[in-house]
């Protein structure tokens, strides 16, 4: 719930240009802007940055347009801007990796335009980030940076905001004290400078956490109640929600048993109305423990299922729709079978009438013909009877057939759902085991002492995390063969960029790959390349105090044939080494792997490092 908190203050600076003007003034401040590309960038940004709030894909495409534009006029403010955008984009929907990718260039650009009020924003949008991605120390370091730019440059409300992520760190630290004066100062700032009194309520509910930790139940409760008049004057469900909740906490930890269930069934109920569905599963299972504890065991049980069903909805409902779509593809199947069966039935049914026409026709033909009709009713009626047994062989038939399809429907699908379900658990414990050897690299790398040694572990983890990184996107994609190649690049820049990269040596990345999906075989050695060029360009490529550039650029030829081009800003090879007869393990695994793709690498230097691999992808080698 902090955590909410803490974006809610945030991304409550964004909106705050914006929220005062609506979609039609936004646009029509595009249609001014039309014959000013610089302008036209301005209201396309001022337009992805309004569909923000409301999480909509709208966000992402106005966005992608001021970026273009920008891009094509050399624009950076524009660029930078688009970025921050993109970043806030998918940051709200949880795809933390991607986020922090887009802020770090956003950030890279406003640092180049000296603009360090925007700089100290990304800084604290980038800690948030790993936040949500549940690495607190990487969060807190990113925080105090934000902290220190902006006291620096006298920017009161990112002191304000980023002091509430370093006191949110704190208090799970247990250092609740130090926590409570960075809530306690922007607490005063947001009471003397901001007229948004949400956020002075929100910091309330902060302060009292802070103070309850510390058993000062008093303050705390007086906090908590100047929160509450805050959030009802503003008619805030979702701040009385965390107030109540945060209230029914302190009351429990009070051992006020029933004035705690009373407060927190009242968050349960608020959270309702705010689809907090996340907020309902914590508030059951505080509630769960007051009931329990307050001698009604019945009333603990049925919160606590409460708190189990939220998630247990997600999957039932992802299951049911599962089981619909097979549903619908049987009952198609079978109906299909039973017109086909009708049109059988027909089709015999006309024959019989015809013959009995027939039989009349010879019937008043005369007397002379009653034996040649007689023989011809016996013989209709003998057909009819066999054509009737042939009918009930047909229909026995086909309901065997039916029961057969049923049968093996059911089998089939249970062995496609286990098959799906085995390869995820086995990708999943691939990634584990080479998790597990990673670790025990770095272990044993601490023993060493020579610094060669220690890069060469550096190396042999990064190789191996890359490898991980691969079976991780397997397992977490729908389609288990094949991943998305992009989405795993930027994942592994990351994590290079967490081994190899300091604040004085700094590489940025761009990319230029289409989003397509490559299959496990191409996936592997082509992730190894690129892993050891990054590796190699974070090693001789970057220079102190500067920021190094690398492009990587995927081009899809005719038959199978792709083409990766790999480009760094380094001095490059010693004119002396022949890369074709180079002897370094790094620079013979990228060859090694390029044939193992059915292709070939290549070296130039053209005011940097370029290096070129041609390959194949699976279906392509398996056709040679």
């Amino acid at each position: 719930m902090r955590l909410k908190i803490i974006v809610l203050l945030l991304m409550m600076l964004y909106a705050k240009a914006y929220s005062q003007q609506d979609y039609g003034t936004l646009l029509q401040n595009l249609k001014v802007a039309i014959k000013n590309d610089t302008n036209k960038v301005i209201a396309l940004n001022q337009l992805g940055t309004y569909f923000l709030e409301s999480r909509s894909d709208s966000a992402l495409i106005y966005s992608n347009k001021a970026l273009k534009l920008s891009d094509s006029l050399k624009y950076n403010a524009g660029i930078a801007y688009a970025y921050l955008n993109m970043a806030n984009h998918y940051n709200g929907a949880s795809n933390f990796n991607v986020s922090i990718n887009y802020y770090l260039q956003s950030m890279r650009l406003y640092e180049s335009l000296n603009n360090k009020k925007a700089v100290c924003i990304l800084l604290n949008n980038i800690a948030n980030s790993y936040q949500g991605m549940s690495k607190p120390n990487l969060a807190i370091a990113y925080f105090k940076k934000s902290n220190l730019l902006a006291k620096e440059i006298n920017h009161r409300v990112m002191i304000a905001v980023s002091g509430v992520g370093i006191g949110n760190y704190l208090l799970d630290c247990d250092s609740a004290l130090k926590a409570l004066d960075y809530f306690k100062e922007a607490n005063l700032f947001f009471k003397e400078h901001e007229t948004n009194t949400y956020r002075i309520g929100a910091t309330y509910i902060l302060i009292a956490d802070a103070e309850t930790k510390l058993k000062r139940y008093n303050e705390a409760q007086a906090n908590l109640l100047k929160a509450l008049k805050i959030f009802e004057t503003l008619d805030n469900s979702y701040g009385l929600a965390s107030a109540k909740m945060a209230l029914g906490e302190l009351q429990f930890n009070q051992k006020k048993y029933n004035e705690a269930e009373l407060s927190l069934i009242e968050a349960i109920k608020l959270f309702k109305l705010t689809d907090g569905s996340t907020d309902i599963k914590n508030a059951a299972l505080i509630l769960s423990n007051v009931c329990l504890a307050n001698g009604k065991p019945k009333e603990a049980l049925d919160y606590f299922k409460l708190h189990t069903s939220i998630k247990d909805s997600i999957q039932s409902n992802e299951i049911n729709k599962q089981i619909i779509d097979v549903s619908t593809k049987y009952e198609t199947e079978k109906k299909e079978q039973k017109n086909a069966l009708l049109l059988a039935q027909n089709t015999i049914a006309k024959q019989t009438i015809k013959q009995q026409r027939f039989s009349f026709y010879i019937m008043v033909g005369g007397l002379i013909l009653v034996i040649i009709f007689t023989f011809f009713i016996f013989r209709g009626l003998r057909l009819q009877r066999k054509t009737n047994k042939t009918l009930e062989h047909i229909n026995k038939k086909l309901e065997e057939k039916n029961k057969i399809i049923e049968d093996k429907t059911t089998a089939l699908q249970k062995a496609l759902g286990e098959r799906e379900l085995l390869l995820k658990e086995i990708h999943h414990r691939v990634k584990n085991n080479l998790q597990i050897i990673s670790g025990l690299l770095e272990l044993q790398k601490e023993e060493l002492t020579e610094e060669g040694s220690k890069a060469a572990f550096d190396e042999g983890q990064s190789r191996v995390r890359s490898i991980s990184l691969i079976h991780q996107n397997l397992y977490q994609n729908e389609n288990l063969g094949s991943v998305e190649f992009r989405t795993f690049l930027l994942e592994l820049i990351n994590q290079v960029k967490e081994v190899f990269e300091s604040h004085d040596r700094i590489m940025e990345v761009t990319l230029e790959i289409p989003n397509q999906e490559l299959d496990i075989d191409t996936a592997v050695p082509l992730g190894l390349i690129i892993n050891e060029l990054l590796t190699n360009s974070y090693k001789y490529a970057s220079v102190k105090n500067s920021i190094g550039k690398i492009n990587i650029k995927i081009e899809s030829l005719t038959h199978g044939n792709h083409k990766l081009i790999y480009f760094d800003s380094g001095p490059g090879i010693k004119e002396e080494i022949n890369f074709d007869r180079a002897s370094s393990m790094g620079l013979r695994l990228i060859k090694g792997l390029a044939g193992q793709l059915a292709g070939q690498a290549s070296y130039s230097n053209q005011n940097g490092s370029v290096f070129t691999i041609i390959f194949k992808d699976a279906e392509a080698r398996r056709k040679e």
